[in-house]
């Protein structure tokens, strides 16, 4: 059970770094000087680096963990190049095909 909740927690730690990239997306659209602003604040907090760094590494755990599902009950090549090149993007919607299907608990 306890496996289980580890799991859902690097779901939604996926989820919301899919939300960072589309703020960081959407940041880059603003005027130069606002731009400008908000990377230097980035650049210079620690705490936002490491907080990026944990995300990464919680997004690739997440990603391998669903290769590994992949492999044991699914075996549909176009998920699978879907899970490796797409990892931090596919995941989260084969995580819920996942657990609809019952290969996740």
């Amino acid at each position: 059970m306890r496996k289980n909740k580890f799991w859902k927690v690097l779901y939604y730690l996926n989820i919301i770094t899919l939300g960072l990239g589309v703020v960081e997306i959407a940041t880059s659209f603003l005027p130069s000087p606002i731009s400008d602003a908000i990377a230097t604040w980035e650049e210079s907090s620690f705490m936002i680096s490491m907080t990026g760094t944990f995300l990464s590494i919680s997004v690739i755990a997440f990603g391998i963990y669903n290769i590994i599902i992949w492999s044991k009950f699914d075996k549909h090549l176009g998920r699978f190049f879907a899970l490796f090149f797409l990892l931090g993007l596919y995941t989260p919607f084969y995580f819920k095909k996942a657990i609809k299907n019952g290969w996740v608990s």
